[in-house]
């Protein structure tokens, strides 16, 4: 993940950046760890650049100095601004997301199947409606992200949760914009 033509980064160069970001989180332990599970996924291949450097932003957004020294991590053509706002749409689909992958710490099966079905919908492989009919399976035991996943999709005139759970229907305006920007953004 480091820059091509720039000066050649050190193993000890990473240890001492990850000192930094422990140093940083030592009393909010939580944020090293997610920092770290990060890390992990995008060396198992489960996220892309683009997806570690969203995350990263988000979650050093009040520390500067560390983003400013993950940028030197960075390949050519990939960057973080500094005081740059995410479009609302952007994060509150990210905070999404990473609610649904800690939900599912557990069992990377769901959180994998919910970005599957999710990214089947992008391609025009699965409709909105098989794609809603899948996740609200997967979400029967969370009904909260159930309500978060049917904000996405702005269906109205759904039944009450303790009546059912709520299919779109054709007739009814879905609106999925916000997920599928976010995974375009971050080719999950």
């Amino acid at each position: 993940m480091a820059r091509e033509g720039a000066q050649k980064l050190t193993t000890n160069d990473a240890v001492a950046y990850l000192k930094a970001v422990e140093d940083t989180f030592r009393d909010n332990i939580e944020k090293y760890a997610i920092f770290l599970g990060v890390m992990i996924d995008f060396k198992a291949e489960r996220i892309d650049t683009a997806c570690v450097v969203a995350m990263v932003k988000d979650l050093f957004k009040d520390h500067p100095h560390l983003i400013l020294g993950f940028k030197a991590f960075l390949p050519m053509g990939y960057d973080i601004a500094l005081h740059e706002e995410e479009p609302p749409l952007v994060k509150e689909a990210f905070n999404f997301v990473n609610k649904v992958k800690i939900r599912f710490q557990n069992d990377d099966r769901v959180f994998r199947s919910f970005l599957d079905n999710l990214d089947l919908c992008r391609k025009g492989k699965k409709s909105i409606n098989e794609v809603y009919q899948e996740v609200a399976a997967l979400f029967q035991d969370h009904p909260d992200l159930l309500v978060d996943f049917t904000s996405f999709l702005h269906i109205t005139g759904r039944n009450s949760p303790d009546r059912g759970s709520a299919i779109p229907t054709s007739g009814q305006e879905m609106h999925i914009d916000k997920l599928i920007a976010f995974l375009e953004s971050t080719h999950l």
